[in-house]
């Protein structure tokens, strides 16, 4: 890197926002919250399972209703980061070549890892 490349000594590097805490939160009480969690871990497993089986351009209707149902869970409780991901999935489902399926389930695996261990944070903040 170049002394012209260089970030400014005051340059904070944003991170793009992968959930919104102030809506999980909204959602009430500790016990209320780890209630919709567990039910989204739950529906989002089965959701991914789905996707995962749809590489086939005649599952893509089958692959659209699994990401459909996961993007909206996913907004519903503040992922934002995987919401967008799984919008930007389902919104180019169709034209979505059969050979680079398997990067884009690894890509949303990976994200959905990372929104997971989040809301486990969520989940150790709140105690018992």
């Amino acid at each position: 890197m170049s002394n012209s490349d260089a970030l400014p000594p005051n340059h904070l590097e944003v991170k793009p926002l992968r959930l919104d805490k102030s809506r999980l939160l909204s959602f009430g009480e500790p016990a209320e919250i780890r209630s919709l969690l567990a039910l989204f871990f739950e529906t989002s497993r089965d959701n991914l399972a789905d996707l995962a089986l749809c590489a086939a351009p005649e599952d893509r209707n089958r692959a659209a209703a699994a990401a459909h149902r996961l993007r909206g869970s996913a907004s519903s409780i503040g992922a934002i980061a995987l919401a967008a991901q799984v919008r930007n999935l389902e919104e180019g489902l169709r034209a979505f070549p059969a050979e680079e399926w398997p990067k884009a389930m690894a890509d949303l695996h990976a994200e959905y890892s990372a929104t997971h261990q989040e809301l486990e944070g969520v989940l150790s903040e709140m105690g018992d």
